[in-house]
């Protein structure tokens, strides 16, 4: 029997107005106040620890941006969340976040794995990318920011490695300039892998995760999570 998948795409609004009333408020982990009703509602569309180790000058620009359009789509078994994509898997959970200009992906281990090798996270896209950065989050703080890079006109990466276990997360945040598509993808090294061999990528559709083309012999010693993407 033909297998049917429904797919279900309904527009919300969603506005984040600070409060003319003296709000209960909510100062992060970096040192940003925010009212609570705010902090909620970031941290629905990112998460807890991205939020808390956001910087002033991200949150002012995305707190700058156009947050009152919602795209919500629905799959199955998959949800999409909202202004996102998301994947799951019994290990982790990768979603992509649009504030405007500002794209995130954001990958969070639900399990620690067995394997800590070097892990890319990255995105292929025909629009311009400036501003990237990459962070290693752990129960509400910052655990690492240095990351090695390898990026060109159509796409950026980051090589890594896991410092803790369940509850990590990890992202990736830029500016993209005109629109189209941005696919993102978190490929998992389930063996030894080497810096050079995790570099050792083109990006293309064809790739891992719809990003990473690695020649065969690497290709495999990754896990081949499904990527996620989005229209900016």
């Amino acid at each position: 029997m033909k297998k049917i998948t429904f797919i279900i795409i309904i527009m919300m609004e969603f506005i984040i107005v600070p409060s003319i009333v003296k709000a209960e408020s909510i100062v992060t982990n970096s040192g940003i106040e925010m009212d609570k009703l705010v902090y909620d509602q970031l941290i629905k569309l990112y998460s807890r620890d991205y939020i808390e180790t956001l910087s002033k000058d991200l949150y002012d620009n995305i707190m700058s941006s156009d947050l009152t359009d919602i795209l919500v789509k629905e799959y199955y078994p998959n949800t999409i969340m909202p202004m996102g994509t998301s994947h799951t898997t019994n290990y982790k959970t990768i979603k992509i976040t649009k504030a405007g200009n500002i794209i995130t992906l954001l990958l969070r281990w639900t399990k620690t794995p067995k394997i800590k090798s070097y892990d890319v996270i990255g995105v292929r896209t025909n629009l311009k990318i400036t501003n990237y950065g990459y962070k290693q989050t752990y129960n509400g703080g910052i655990v690492n920011i240095d990351a090695n890079y390898k990026s060109d006109s159509t796409g950026v990466g980051a090589s890594f490695k896991l410092l803790n276990g369940a509850g990590t997360e990890v992202s990736l945040t830029f500016l993209v300039s005109g629109s189209g598509i941005v696919n993102g993808s978190y490929q998992h090294a389930s063996t030894t892998v080497t810096l050079s061999e995790s570099q050792n990528y083109n990006f293309s559709a064809s790739g891992l995760g719809g990003v990473f083309d690695f020649p065969t012999s690497i290709a495999n010693k990754y896990d081949r999570m499904q990527g996620v993407d989005i229209s900016v």
